[in-house]
């Protein structure tokens, strides 16, 4: 793919050419009806802190039910609200049967060789402080998150999300959940024997305890009646003599 405004080759990732510096909006290619709209609140970019635009775009699944995000018309940014993002994924990607390994080491190298500096942006709706987590195992991509509100990508993230997903990613991110899930179950089932083990020992140190009393106060009273006997003995002997 060439630079709409160079013509000059552009890099495997980034949207930043790199001869003009002329800023290519990757993400949202894909979408072909797509308007501006007023509804929804006011979001500023974390990045450049400027008001982001509303957009609908087409729902593929339910026409009048249209997707709303914002974006950022300076670094193209987008804040997708909660669910958006793995709904956009899967409406959009064909549904992988097998992993391409290669493609996915191919985005890891070039998501490592695009680093920088670890930054934590607030939320474009509440201000509150993201949290940063991995989008999927082997993504590469670190999404920044509010649990309330929703996620925001980096320009070219998205598409790198679209890329990870037809090579197979999701099912990797399955598989990972699935072994995840049944190491849970593994340790639930350990934990589950142990404190049945610890409920049978408890029960029996409780009998013992329970049943030394018991044999203790039999102890007593056998020698109550020894004592009873021997005074009663004493006594009788007493009034013979």
């Amino acid at each position: 793919m060439s630079c709409p405004c160079c013509a000059a080759p552009l890099p495997a990732t980034g949207v930043v050419c790199q001869y003009c510096g002329h800023r290519i909006d990757f993400d949202l290619q894909t979408w072909r009806s797509m308007q501006s709209t007023a509804v929804g609140e006011r979001l500023r970019c974390p990045e450049c802190q400027t008001d982001l635009d509303q957009l609908e775009i087409e729902n593929p699944k339910a026409s009048d039910h249209p997707i709303r995000l914002g974006k950022c018309t300076r670094c193209l940014g987008l804040f997708l609200p909660l669910g958006t993002l793995e709904h956009l994924l899967a409406s959009t990607s064909v549904a992988a049967t097998s992993v391409n390994h290669r493609v996915l080491n191919n985005l890891l190298e070039a998501n490592h060789a695009s680093e920088s500096k670890i930054r934590y942006r607030p939320c474009p709706s509440c201000s509150t402080l993201m949290h940063r987590k991995l989008h999927g195992k082997r993504s590469g991509v670190i999404i920044d998150s509010c649990r309330d509100h929703g996620v925001w990508l980096d320009a070219g993230e998205l598409r790198q999300l679209m890329e990870w997903s037809q090579a197979g990613g999701a099912l990797l991110d399955e598989e990972k959940r699935t072994l995840e899930r049944r190491e849970q179950e593994r340790r639930d089932r350990q934990d589950n024997r142990e404190r049945s083990e610890q409920r049978v020992l408890m029960e029996a140190e409780l009998t013992m305890e329970r049943r030394s009393r018991d044999l203790q106060g039999e102890t007593g009273m056998v020698e109550e009646l020894v004592v009873a006997l021997v005074e009663t003995l004493r006594e009788a002997l007493f009034s013979r003599s």
